[in-house]
């Protein structure tokens, strides 16, 4: 199931492209499809990178140091660095003549750092760039049927009035147009196929928002990816209606119960 929801992803991904370059042009960072969700937090995390012909990999921590990573196989390994927080991958190319950045926020556990996440998104890592505003906070995450706020900035200064797409790995594809600000707003679809009880019974889903944009003649595509998890208020309406029926039926019993004692005991006096 995995695997399959992998792939639609992938399509996805060309039909938001197509009418920019070819599918097969996009540069994106997606977590490596795994079989069991469970896992260490402080493991090392391995991404494929659509793309990765004449690409180069970097990784900022959360208090700006910059590191190179290997790509191998398509594939990208993110080994912790020990510092608490979000890091951010950045991938970059020239393709086709068009300047391709793709931005990933990871957040690794560690030692604090002290540092405000706002310090890393406010740090320039592309000519054009999706900005999180802001970044969900640890165990917030983006949450299916939320609102997600992101910036376009374009060397530094937003872009007002621009065409931005964000499509799911469910299928979904929404399509907005930055304010004057540069700002644009999603409501992410609320699109899991079925819902457990609890957080880690849910695979995440993952999402990817969209930009192009042309300077001068010369193009610039930036794409955004992270994950998504179900909505709480999905299972915990269902676990407390659960509840409510249950405290129903124990109430309804403790009734009966008393009723028919009443009727036992009016029977035995009228004897």
């Amino acid at each position: 199931m995995r695997y399959k929801k992998h792939i639609t992803y992938i399509l996805i991904t060309g039909l938001l492209c197509v009418t920019a370059f070819p599918a097969s042009a996009s540069l994106v960072i997606r977590p490596k499809p795994v079989d069991n969700h469970q896992h260490n937090r402080r493991a090392e995390k391995i991404f494929t990178l659509t793309g990765q012909e004449n690409s180069t990999v970097t990784m900022l921590t959360p208090d700006l140091q910059q590191s190179q990573l290997k790509i191998n196989n398509g594939e990208i390994k993110f080994k912790p660095t020990g510092k608490d927080n979000y890091h951010v991958i950045i991938a970059k190319r020239f393709f086709n003549n068009v300047q391709q950045t793709a931005i990933r926020y990871v957040y690794s556990f560690g030692k604090p750092t002290g540092k405000s996440p706002s310090e890393l998104t406010g740090f320039k890592k592309s000519a054009l760039e999706i900005i999180p505003a802001p970044l969900p906070r640890e165990h917030w995450h983006y949450k299916a049927g939320h609102q997600a706020t992101f910036d376009i900035h374009f060397k530094g200064k937003p872009v007002a009035d621009t065409k931005v797409s964000l499509s799911t790995s469910h299928a979904s594809l929404l399509q907005a147009k930055t304010s004057s600000q540069g700002r644009v707003v999603f409501d992410i679809p609320d699109d899991f196929a079925q819902t457990h009880a609890g957080d880690r019974a849910n695979q995440p889903g993952d999402f990817l928002v969209h930009v192009k944009h042309t300077e001068k003649k010369q193009q610039y595509a930036t794409w955004l990816s992270a994950d998504y998890q179900v909505d709480p208020a999905h299972w915990r309406n269902t676990q407390l209606g659960v509840l409510v029926a249950a405290f129903g039926f124990t109430v309804g019993l403790i009734i009966t119960g008393s009723g028919s004692r009443k009727i036992i005991k009016k029977n035995g006096d009228n004897k």
